[in-house]
């Protein structure tokens, strides 16, 4: 997951981004609202954090915009007014959650999930594909009912695909979602070894494949029966003409 936190008080900003990069995800963090949107512009993130004491512009312009420029990425606003009126004002804005100063940093993150699984489809914290089930709250996924121990970078890669189930995700954006802008990113041919493994741990023992591969694009996460016309129309394609 990627995360853009706009907030200006540094230090909050730092530990807010270092608990999040414990889960794993990618954070980028700005305390300006134009720095926002240009990055907005570039990257397609999960979530927005904004709070409304902006240096640079109306925290609720910010919100405004963002909404309006990142259809898929839902807008929390963080901030220390509780006022009735300001809550009202940031939801009718675009703001699609609203948490006021001081926070559990834990309902930040159950927040983060709950809005990006409603941004993907999804009412419940468990995305069900067969009998493969993904755990999103609690990062843990089973094969028919029994857990299935994947690492860290899997778990990362499998939950942005059921979060995206049905979609086609290419290579290119899942090493976005697992490295960000670290130094040294790999190849995307990495994403392929990923695949490779988690298809070893997730084919159930019907031989039933939950992770399919659109050529030249990238990979798609399936139900068995949509999973079964895909490859059915992936092989009929391969055949030469008679």
């Amino acid at each position: 997951m990627r995360l853009l936190i706009v907030e200006d008080d540094n230090v909050e900003s730092a530990i807010l981004v270092k608990y999040l990069q414990g889960r794993d995800w990618i954070c980028d963090a700005t305390d300006t609202g134009e720095d926002a949107l240009q990055l907005q512009k570039i990257y397609g993130y999960d979530c927005v954090l904004v709070d409304l004491g902006l240096p640079d512009m109306s925290g609720f312009e910010i919100v405004r915009r963002l909404a309006q420029k990142g259809a898929r990425a839902p807008v929390m606003v963080i901030s220390g007014d509780n006022d009735r009126e300001t809550v009202i004002r940031a939801l009718k804005s675009g703001a699609a959650d609203y948490v006021t100063k001081p926070y559990r940093i834990e309902e930040v993150v159950a927040r983060i999930l709950a809005l990006t699984r409603r941004a993907g489809g999804h009412a419940q914290s468990v995305v069900r594909c067969g009998s493969l089930e993904v755990d999103l709250a609690n990062h843990v996924t089973y094969l028919d009912t029994q857990a299935i121990s994947l690492s860290r970078k899997e778990a990362g890669i499998l939950e942005f695909m059921a979060l995206n189930k049905g979609k086609v995700i290419s290579k290119e954006e899942l090493l976005d979602r697992l490295y960000g802008d670290a130094d040294n990113i790999p190849e995307p041919k990495i994403i392929d070894v990923f695949i490779c493994k988690m298809r070893k741990k997730l084919e159930n023992a019907k031989g039933v494949r939950f992770l399919h591969t659109a050529w030249g694009q990238g990979y798609v996460l399936l139900d068995p029966d949509e999973g079964s016309r895909f490859e059915a129309a992936l092989e009929k394609n391969r055949q030469p003409p008679p």
